[in-house]
């Protein structure tokens, strides 16, 4: 309610029908809705919706597609993200949330998105134009991968992942911890991840890298603590792209064992005997986490098909869809305490095979994310307007 009326401050200079909640609701409408239905039908069908739950709307009759299309361009995309701050704040200071020996887990990575053809004007591009006939835009997600929440997120027009990876910094706090892919490994984030105090496991790549690394990969060694220091030509090139470091040695451990014949190979900032080397495969796998959530993105909430065709639309879209998806989050994480609890046979057999390897097994029963995302997205009108004794 409170993020709402900053908005509408922002933006309405006499009080309309189309606030800046009753968009956030519309946007959320819109996104579960089918693309060939229009932005008209979904209108009626909202006013429908809240007329049959006794949910009273500033007027009786629906507002005009036009009127809401007008609307909707006045409100920033930036009122999702901050909706979602600050509920995971809130989400934080009641729920007792799953940590890693003492630290809060979080994976960074990006997704390529299909966008309309509209936006090239707006900044965007067609990357192969071979085989690609519509532009892409990157989307970048700060993903709590133990709870299963979206903590930042940005969609641009450029596809430098480690820039957004920078920005998605300044949520973090001292001690959290984040996995990357391969890819993302350079000084100038691991030099400002440490400078903040926040833990970094990269997946590294073998070729292209330090010497020091490279003399690690053709050793026997398999756990080893360097001295990170940047090579003249690194410093030359962050200078280049507008990043003045003075350069200093960073305390990197080096871990390596193979699997199938693969070698998986990591750099990290944690170091101690709390900190087993064979603990960070298990904790890598759990950034596979944010690979599903691209899936429910693109399989089951159907990211690309928009029904805006102006930047601010594409990206209020996309912002309420991870917001729809940590909504869902909470329900999900609230009801699966009131699952029945699992035996004593049960969790021992759990445990055995390394399931729930960071959470408490509690249940055998898990709940169908797809399903809850409709049933949220059915009752997000109550949510957000009020009726929250019918919720319950």
């Amino acid at each position: 309610d409170q993020v709402c009326k900053d908005y509408d401050t922002l933006w309405q200079k006499r009080n309309r029908i189309s606030n800046s909640k009753i968009i956030v609701i519309m946007i959320f409408k819109i996104i579960l809705s089918d693309r060939c239905q229009g932005l008209s039908i979904n209108l009626l069908e909202f006013w429908d919706s809240c007329e049959k739950k006794d949910i009273k709307l500033p007027q009786k009759k629906s507002v005009s597609a036009s009127s809401f299309c007008e609307s909707r361009q006045k409100v920033s995309e930036d009122i999702f993200k901050d909706i979602n701050r600050t509920l995971l704040e809130n989400w934080n200071k009641k729920r007792s949330l799953p940590l890693w020996l003492g630290h809060r887990v979080y994976a960074v990575d990006g997704s390529r998105v299909n966008i309309p053809q509209e936006l090239i004007k707006f900044g965007f591009k067609i990357y192969d134009e071979e085989r690609r006939h519509y532009p892409q835009g990157l989307l970048s997600c700060l993903y709590d991968v133990l709870s299963k929440t979206v903590y930042d997120f940005d969609f641009v027009s450029h596809m430098n992942e480690r820039k957004c990876a920078l920005n998605h910094l300044e949520i973090l706090e001292p001690n959290d911890v984040v996995i990357f892919d391969r890819g993302y490994f350079n000084y100038l984030l691991l030099h400002e991840f440490d400078k903040k105090g926040v833990h970094a496991i990269f997946r590294l790549q073998e070729g292209s890298v330090n010497k020091h690394i490279e003399a690690f990969i053709k050793s026997s060694r398999t756990d080893e603590i360097i001295e990170y220091i940047p090579s003249g030509a690194v410093i030359s090139d962050l200078k280049k792209q507008g990043y003045f470091l003075k350069p200093k040695p960073i305390t990197l451990r080096l871990i390596k064992h193979t699997i199938k014949g693969e070698i998986y190979l990591y750099g990290t900032t944690l170091s101690g005997e709390q900190y087993p080397a064979n603990c960070f495969f298990d904790l890598y796998h759990e950034r596979w986490s944010i690979e599903e959530l691209y899936k429910i993105s693109k399989r089951i909430v159907d990211i690309e098909e928009f029904h805006s065709k102006k930047e601010r639309g594409v990206k209020q879209e996309i912002y309420a869809h991870l917001l729809l998806v940590n909504l869902s989050r909470f329900f999900e994480f609230d009801a699966q305490n009131s699952l029945p609890p699992m035996n004593q046979e049960d969790k021992e057999k759990c445990i055995k095979f390394n399931f729930y390897k960071f959470f408490n097994p509690t249940s055998m029963f898990n709940i169908n994310f797809k399903n809850c995302i409709l049933v949220v997205g059915y009752y997000i009108e109550n949510l957000f307007l009020g009726t929250y004794e019918k919720i319950k």
